[in-house]
């Protein structure tokens, strides 16, 4: 535990601590997004969408101030985590269909209804995952606008005027988040993995630049060359009215095998750099120098 703690305390093992935690996203969204059975919908890119921006943010912010949020206030990181658990206990024991898929007039009581006239028939009209699902995206709308706010309100940015540039960092990430509501609804509703996966995989991509940015203090692009296969491929799908629906199947595969290569390799030479820059090994203790080579042996 020692050494998981400060391993975890450095800017090496932040890198991999949050670097995996990127990937994670995916299978939480995944996990959270069965139990509610929104797959296919607009819903389930909402949520990915949120979730992922909210992830890049935190290391956003970072990035300007130095300083990286585990939590608002006493919920945070590790609240959000038992939060999930509890959560996935708690479907175990359900009828996740009966249960999600009732309206919430059928949840209120009629006294309550008829007390408090305010309540507009719309939420009445509402399945209870949609109500739950709102509630999730004003938390992360939450945490979105406190992120924006304590990095342009902080010194470092406030001194310098960078606010324009500051915003301008998260354009890529709002447009990979927003991207996924161009394509066609069948498109969204039959190829929710393949659009799931190369758009986790690419916000995972850029969040890790972000982080290894912000410890090299070196200036990251507005606007990422690695989001273009991205943007290409869902524009293509969006305007080309000849495309069939196995020709979308093969473009959303082929950019899910690309996103997967490019991460690896990135993180092939990413860590060799930095395994280079602290002369150290990734993996192993590096062995100690001896000044007399006779000696070497005895070392071992």
């Amino acid at each position: 535990m020692l050494c998981f703690i400060s391993f975890y305390q450095s800017p090496l093992g932040q890198l991999f601590d949050h670097g995996f935690d990127c990937i994670c996203n995916l299978a939480h969204i995944s996990t959270n997004s069965a139990y509610l059975m929104i797959g296919g919908t607009a819903y389930f890119s909402l949520l990915q969408g949120s979730l992922f921006f909210a992830f890049f943010m935190a290391q956003w912010e970072e990035y300007y101030t130095g300083e990286l949020p585990h939590a608002m206030g006493n919920f945070g990181v590790t609240e959000m985590n038992y939060g999930l658990g509890l959560f996935a206990i708690i479907n175990s024991f359900l009828d996740r269909d009966a249960f999600w898929s009732t309206l919430m007039k059928e949840v209120i009581p009629d006294n309550v209804v008829q007390t408090i006239a305010i309540i507009p028939e719309r939420i009445l009209d509402m399945e209870f995952r949609h109500f739950g699902l709102i509630g999730w995206f004003s938390i992360e709308l939450f945490l979105i606008v406190g992120s924006l706010y304590r990095v342009l309100t902080h010194e470092r940015v406030s001194k310098h005027g960078n606010h324009l540039s500051a915003i301008s960092k998260l354009l890529t990430p709002a447009l990979i988040a927003f991207s996924p509501f161009l394509l066609p609804k069948e498109i969204m509703e039959n190829e929710t993995r393949y659009i799931s996966i190369c758009t986790g995989l690419l916000f995972s991509f850029v969040t890790k630049k972000m982080i290894c940015f912000s410890m090299a203090k070196m200036a990251f692009a507005s606007i990422q060359m690695d989001a273009i296969p991205y943007w290409a491929v869902f524009l293509w799908i969006r305007y080309d009215a000849d495309i069939t629906a196995r020709g979308a199947n093969v473009l959303l595969g082929a950019l899910c095998v690309w996103y997967s290569l490019r991460i690896a390799n990135w993180a092939r030479i990413a860590i060799n750099q930095i395994c280079n820059r602290l002369d150290i090994h990734c993996f192993t203790i590096k062995a100690k120098a001896v000044e007399n080579p006779n000696e070497w042996k005895k070392v071992r």
